[in-house]
């Protein structure tokens, strides 16, 4: 129910627009003069005020003032009546302190009423624009408060991908320096296990040179090892200039280099046709067919009657995917989760020589250019590891 304050210094005016307007369904409080006004108003909060011009102690002027000035109610509507002031001067000065509305007595009560719901119609517009205001201030606050945190958030994790990439870094470097000076010595024990086979080796007895070969089994696997971890190493130093080339050259050249263990295990290997154009760095890339190639001619499997090989391209999730397809030993599902991490080995040495980095290699090269590689496999019946090479950036 609205409150309305009406304000007369008649009493027979203020009873008669008391009854009309509370006939009306209004609740209505009242004061005899200006100054009541004034403090009715800050008392009872109204939603319209009904006010006379002509009171004693304080006229509806100076009341209109002061509540437009200590209170700031400006939505609050104001209809002013008078009998006395009927001249444009006065209507023009209440209006400029404030007032909604100038109506002069006699006053018809249809019209009274109509002009107070008008007024009310526009008051209940106007708190719900001011809600809505206050609604979208708090969001813009919020929002505001969100977005600091966000932005600080984003600094921190910036902060923190700096410092993972400069510890990533120091350890390529690490891992490059250490690798590189190892190679050295590496090589001189070879030198002199030759020298010592070719000049020495009539002289030593058999288990002299099974000893020998031992050593030279461990110095080749040693050199095997450190040539992997410096490729591993290397991938994040060395920079060749990108350009478009025909993921077909890759795999040519590839095969060239594996025909022999592909004709010795008689392997048929399926070549798609139609193999797209792609974008990178050739010679990491090449790395990446290479090793995927060699791991299907590896793990071919020892007794498989019919072994194949398969290499081609599909869409898939709308970007072109590569893949490496054979029909070998396979993965199992639990070992298919760590095969590309540095050093995951599934097999001993003996079963299958290796170290554990190509795969590993292949992914962080995959990685270098924006792409993602994984694999699908089953025990017994074979490998397809797939690969994404964004088109050009």
């Amino acid at each position: 129910m609205a409150k309305i304050l009406v304000a007369d210094d008649s009493q027979a005016n203020r009873y008669a627009l008391e009854k009309l307007l509370s006939a009306a369904g209004y609740d209505v409080v009242t004061a005899g003069n200006g100054q009541e006004a004034v403090e009715e108003f800050k008392k009872n909060k109204p939603d319209l005020v009904v006010m006379d011009l002509h009171m004693p102690i304080m006229d509806g002027f100076e009341a209109a003032r002061q509540i437009r000035r200590d209170n700031d109610p400006i939505h609050i509507p104001i209809i002013f009546i008078s009998a006395t002031y009927k001249d444009l001067a006065s209507k023009t000065k209440a209006l400029d302190l404030g007032g909604n509305d100038y109506l002069t007595i006699p006053i018809e009560p249809e019209e009274l009423i109509a002009r107070v719901k008008a007024m009310l119609r526009v008051k209940r517009l106007h708190d719900d624009l001011s809600n809505t205001n206050e609604q979208l201030k708090k969001e813009i606050k919020e929002r505001k408060r969100a977005e600091e945190s966000l932005r600080k958030h984003k600094e921190q994790l910036e902060a923190l991908l700096a410092e993972v990439a400069d510890k990533n870094s120091e350890l390529e470097s690490f891992v490059y320096t250490v690798s590189h000076e190892l190679k050295n010595p590496i090589v001189t024990i070879a030198g002199f296990i030759g020298a010592l086979q070719e000049d020495f080796g009539n002289a030593l007895s058999g288990q002299g040179n099974e000893y020998i070969r031992y050593v030279s089994d461990a110095v080749r696997k040693m050199e095997l090892f450190i040539n992997q971890l410096l490729d591993l190493s290397r991938i994040g130093h060395l920079t060749e200039k990108e350009a478009e080339f025909p993921f077909a050259g890759l795999v040519e050249e590839a095969l060239e280099v594996l025909q022999p263990r592909i004709k010795a295990r008689d392997i048929a290997v399926y070549v798609q046709e139609d193999l797209p154009v792609i974008y990178g760095e050739r010679m990491l890339l090449g790395r990446v067919v290479d090793n995927l190639l060699a791991n299907a001619v590896k793990y071919i499997g020892k007794d498989n009657p019919s072994p194949s090989i398969e290499v081609g391209a599909q869409q898939q999730d709308g970007q072109m995917t590569f893949f490496v397809r054979d029909n070998g030993i396979g993965i199992d599902e639990d070992h298919a989760k760590g095969i590309f991490e540095v050093f995951h080995r599934l097999h001993t040495p003996k079963e299958y020589p290796g170290t554990g980095i190509g795969i590993a290699v292949c992914k962080k090269i995959v990685k270098r250019h924006s792409g993602k590689i994984r694999v699908e496999s089953e025990p017994a019946k074979g490998s397809t590891f797939y690969f994404t090479i964004p088109a050009r950036r």
